[in-house]
């Protein structure tokens, strides 16, 4: 996450290389892939970029991921109402005795 910046993932699907038998290639489901984008070569300045992304496979099968991957982002300054909002703590009603 950049501080103070929304990141926003343009790409809408990704097209992956699986590895693994056919029985556990065919048990994954689309809940248990998971793409992250890694952000850590992006400068905080706003606009689009393409980034390396890892995509994960969470089964019980032996499944792997093949190739590499990226995605498209945008990063943009948050709001000041976004920024009150995340950094306002939980408020907790006073109690009198």
């Amino acid at each position: 996450e950049l501080e103070g910046k929304n990141v926003t993932v343009l790409t809408t699907e990704l097209p992956v290389i699986l590895r693994g038998t056919e029985a556990d290639i065919s048990a994954v489901t689309p809940d248990d892939v998971t793409v992250v984008a890694d952000l850590s070569a992006v400068s905080a300045a706003s606009g689009s970029y393409t980034v390396p992304a890892t995509v994960k496979i969470n089964t019980s099968g032996d499944v792997g991921v093949k190739g590499t991957y990226q995605v498209r982002v945008t990063i943009s300054e948050k709001s000041n109402q976004e920024d009150a909002e995340e950094t306002k703590p939980d408020a907790t009603p006073n109690q009198l005795p």
